[in-house]
């Protein structure tokens, strides 16, 4: 396979283009961070990230084109934080091979995303928007993470979710895990469920 590599600002930083595929690479103890409200489109590409990458406080990365879910991605074995992640894809799914977070927004604008060996966690500020039937995530190889301090919380949906936890007690600082797999208990469910570990798990009569 034929490629081109291209140099971007710092030599951590390459750009990679093959046949039909194409990638932005972060090498192994190389640091990259957004500034202010930039943004980083990314079309039809994957972005692989081996050392350290930051959306900083308002940065958006932009997943884009019609590429299939394999070239267009999130990969390497770095630390990799958004503050803004868009996916607005024409055809197919972005996926997620590593395990990253988003501090800001995971917006699916159109396309979806496809958790094949990763996770996305949310923290206690991230939030998923926009998902819809069409536009979801969806896949068995990574789930979705967020905390929240529920204290008395009237439906509460943390990070968005799709699940109100409502509850009298204090649950204290709580964790979601949203999977896509389906149970088998008398019947199989549909490709969704949610494993709740709250701090307190005493009394707490929740719905």
């Amino acid at each position: 396979m034929r490629q081109l590599i291209v140099t971007l600002l710092w030599s951590c930083l390459t750009y990679q283009v093959g046949w039909g595929q194409a990638s932005l690479y972060i090498s192994s103890g190389g640091n990259v961070q957004m500034s202010g409200a930039s943004s980083l489109t990314l079309s039809n590409a994957k972005l692989v990230n081996e050392g350290q990458f930051s959306g900083g406080t308002g940065g958006t990365v932009y997943l884009v084109g019609n590429a299939s879910n394999a070239d267009a991605s999130l990969d390497g074995m770095g630390t990799t934080t958004f503050q803004h992640l868009t996916v607005d894809k024409t055809a197919n799914a972005a996926r997620v091979y590593s395990t990253v977070q988003v501090n800001g927004s995971l917006t699916l604008q159109s396309g979806g995303v496809e958790l094949s060996s990763g996770d996305i966690s949310f923290g206690s500020t991230g939030m998923l928007m926009n998902e819809t039937e069409t536009n979801r995530v969806f896949g068995t190889g990574g789930a979705l993470l967020a905390t929240a301090n529920l204290n008395a919380p009237t439906a509460v949906n943390p990070a968005n979710l799709g699940m109100e936890i409502t509850s009298a007690a204090n649950l204290g600082s709580t964790q979601v895990k949203r999977a896509h797999s389906a149970f088998s208990i008398a019947a199989p469910s549909f490709f969704r469920s949610f494993e709740v570990t709250p701090a307190n798990n005493t009394s707490l009569d929740a719905t």
